[in-house]
């Protein structure tokens, strides 16, 4: 007995030791980890499958949470993701912005993203206190909250983003060219002096080719109604109808006839820009340094000059989210997760940079040096950027110089204001099939606006798109008078 005794009390002791401490972390150890599936945009990089195992040890020590971390092309992103929330696929995260990335506004209202707003009181809270208040503004459709903003620059300009050689070559000024109107002399001489160079990169994703004035889409750039982030009273006019957008599209057709502008341009993609092609010019939205992570993504010094005011709309500061599968099992697990990546500086420099001493080292200053192109994170779709550590050659101060930004940057009249469109999908869906067949030739000078404008205006009256503007106004004037 006094043997036996003296085998098993050591035992006794620590059991009992064990659940008077803490019977939470005797669960942590027996209890099977939660598995989250997590599909975001970018190339499947050559390590994902190293970072994911990294990151997996690091959440099931933290939250027993383990993540399947999948990455589509940018190429593909849009239609996989549509298919895969279409047929009520198999995910319990997703990264979402506009149509073509995962459609924020539009699954959230048909109840395809998780409510997440009773979470933030509890679970969520260290990330809802984390992120500016008004980028949870945006989350907000109906009633609830549907999804998790990245915390970053709260308005995204347009801006032209230069090759650092050739302005450097030809010393450019670039702060004088801040339309597109403005660019014919510089796109002339690389046209005759750089034969090989493409002036003007264009290409067919969405960007906003009229924010110069100030220009912002009331629902998405599927639908070109639009109203000036400045005009206090907030009228809905179509795009292609106004003096101001023939203009701009006249001048990007001239551009193409006279060689300026690449002649795949309304059938390139957005992932076209990471050729190793060092076009003099292309269009690009960010806010401050934007250029050094343009320079990170294209492999070649970039610089640039922000070509429309910094305002905060609807549309920027609904331009990444990250949401949770309404008919996910394990609601909390995912909540747990972003919540991490938000707070978190191991898990969020993890998931940015990859695995320190792999693929980064850390400078004596506690920046990032980049050791290993083997792994990239996408920075704008995956948390919060204020954690980041920054990388070498940035500026120490980056992120107080970030928010610094983002106290400048100014409201639109129409920030806030969501419509409900639901009696409308129809209307809504003819009009952005219409609007895909000619919004890359007409966006990127390809085709005669004198020709195709009309054509594109009376297919969007046939369809409705009158109804939907006057309805857009009255719901807009209602809103504007309820909030004053």
């Amino acid at each position: 007995m006094k043997k036996l005794l003296l085998i098993f009390l050591p035992l006794i002791m620590l059991i009992t030791s064990c659940s008077k401490d803490d019977p939470k972390e005797i669960d942590k150890v027996t209890e099977e980890a939660v598995k989250l599936i997590y599909y975001t945009i970018g190339e499947p990089d050559q390590d994902l499958k190293l970072v994911n195992e990294e990151l997996n040890k690091l959440l099931k020590k933290k939250i027993n949470v383990t993540v399947e971390y999948k990455k589509i092309p940018w190429d593909d992103y849009g239609s996989r993701i549509n298919s895969l929330v279409n047929t009520n696929g198999d995910f319990d995260i997703l990264f979402a912005a506009s149509d073509s990335q995962g459609d924020f506004y539009s699954n959230a209202a048909d109840g395809k993203w998780l409510n997440i707003e009773p979470y933030l009181s509890n679970i969520g809270k260290e990330m809802y206190t984390a992120i500016d208040p008004i980028l949870w503004e945006g989350m907000k459709v109906g009633d609830g909250i549907y999804g998790v903003p990245t915390n970053k620059d709260l308005a995204v300009p347009e801006n032209f983003v230069f090759t650092e050689e050739l302005v450097k070559k030809y010393k450019i000024d670039i702060a004088k060219y801040d339309t597109f109107s403005s660019l014919e002399p510089i796109l002339a001489m690389i046209k005759e002096k750089e034969p090989e160079v493409i002036p003007l990169s264009m290409d067919s994703s969405r960007k906003n080719i009229f924010a110069f004035e100030g220009y912002e889409y009331v629902v998405s750039p599927y639908i070109p109604l639009m109203i000036n982030s400045h005009d206090k009273e907030l009228e809905v006019v179509n795009i292609y109808d106004t003096s101001y957008g023939r203009e701009i599209l006249n001048t990007l057709h001239s551009y193409y006839t006279k060689g300026y502008i690449n002649s795949d341009a309304s059938i390139r993609t957005m992932d076209s820009l990471f050729r190793d092609e060092k076009p003099l010019i292309t269009l690009a939205s960010g806010g401050p340094f934007s250029h050094i992570s343009w320079t990170i993504d294209r492999s070649y010094p970039v610089v640039a000059n922000q070509v429309s005011p910094a305002i905060i709309t609807t549309e920027s500061v609904r331009s990444s989210v990250m949401v949770i599968n309404s008919r996910t099992e394990h609601p909390e697990e995912a909540i747990k997760f972003l919540n991490l990546l938000n707070t978190d500086p191991e898990i969020r420099n993890l998931l940015n940079y990859g695995v320190p001493g792999v693929h980064y080292e850390l400078t004596d200053k506690n920046q990032i040096k980049i050791i290993s192109n083997a792994y990239r994170g996408v920075t704008y779709t995956q948390g919060n950027w204020f954690i980041l550590n920054t990388t070498q050659g940035e500026p120490l101060d980056k992120w107080e110089r970030f928010k610094e930004f983002n106290d400048t940057a100014v409201p639109s009249e129409l920030f806030g204001f969501t419509p409900d469109l639901e009696k409308y999908n129809n209307i809504l869906n003819k009009i952005k099939t219409i609007s895909a067949e000619y919004y890359p030739a007409l966006n990127t000078g390809s085709v005669d606006p004198s020709v195709y404008v009309q054509k594109y205006l009376e297919e969007l009256e046939e369809v409705g798109i009158a109804e939907l503007k006057e309805e857009l106004q009255r719901q807009i004037d209602q809103w504007k008078s309820e909030d004053k």
